[in-house]
């Protein structure tokens, strides 16, 4: 029996003949073929529940892997395309100091082999080195902005 489901992204890169894909509203990775417009779940997010909105919602090609960024998960995660595996960096949570209830990180930015990943409701910069996976958190510039008047609201 076919049964049509509507699924909503929450990021998408286009990868040679291949659009990869991150669910918005449950655990998925998925893709679409760009000649037979076929789709296909590749899997869900190790270590993390199934129905959880916005795990991951930006997401980063470099080298054959993909980096994704946690929103509401617990880990970066990186899929290799020519392995067909994922690598789970886990992010101290101490070190992060997110608000009660916002997701992590928003934004990501590639700089030489860094991968600067840039906070939603957290006051802390993460740094990735891509070759060796090794995380530096940067939290200090956040006191920097208590000076400056500002509606944090906004």
């Amino acid at each position: 029996m076919y049964k049509e489901v509507n699924i909503d992204m929450a990021d998408a890169i286009w990868v040679e003949e291949k659009i990869w894909f991150i669910a918005a509203r449950f655990n998925a990775l998925f893709t679409i073929d760009i000649v037979s417009k076929k789709i296909e779940m590749v899997d869900n997010f190790p270590e993390e529940p199934y129905s959880q909105d916005h795990l991951y919602i930006n997401m980063k090609f470099i080298e054959d892997k993909i980096f994704f960024i946690p929103f509401y998960a617990n880990s970066i995660v990186i899929y290799n395309i020519v392995e067909k595996k994922f690598d789970l960096i886990p992010i101290d949570k101490d070190k992060i100091q997110r608000k009660e209830g916002g997701g992590a990180f928003v934004g990501i930015k590639k700089y030489k082999k860094y991968l600067f990943i840039l906070p939603g409701f957290a006051k802390t910069i993460l740094r990735l080195n891509i070759n060796t996976c090794k995380i530096d958190y940067f939290s200090g510039w956040y006191n920097q902005l208590e000076n400056i008047e500002y509606n944090q609201n906004e």
